[in-house]
């Protein structure tokens, strides 16, 4: 049976970013692309990996990424990731998770039934959602 080849989004274009296209370019995954709201950064990082980029968030999730990797500061980690995962993207996320334990996640149900069925995290951080 062949397998499907998987398209990925790299959301933010710092050192950790770089680090994830880097190693999923030497794993052999071909079909990377990089979002940061910084131009020149997108740029450069688009030409350092020879991959495609996006400045506009909502155009990189149009592309239908199979799966995101996370690499933006901790605050921004829920927001994207609620975003990725109503995209149907399998989630990635550079620890911490949030700044605030699970606070961003919000009070209601939704969204940590989104985040039961299309993510993995830790007994704990469920535990700990579903208290809120």
């Amino acid at each position: 049976m062949k397998m499907k080849k998987l398209s990925g989004l790299i959301i933010g274009g710092g050192s950790i970013g770089q680090r994830h296209i880097f190693n999923l370019l030497k794993l052999g995954e071909k079909n990377i692309s990089i979002y940061d709201n910084n131009e020149i950064v997108s740029k450069n990082i688009s030409k350092k990996f020879n991959i495609p980029r996006f400045v506009d968030f909502e155009s990189a999730l149009s592309s239908n990424p199979d799966f995101c990797f996370i690499c933006t500061f901790p605050s921004s980690h829920v927001n994207f990731s609620k975003k990725c995962l109503l995209n149907n993207s399998h989630v990635f996320i550079e620890k911490p998770l949030s700044r605030s334990k699970c606070a961003a996640l919000g009070k209601g149900s939704y969204s940590i039934t989104v985040l039961r069925e299309s993510a993995y995290f830790s007994n704990g951080l469920l535990e700990w959602c579903t208290k809120l």
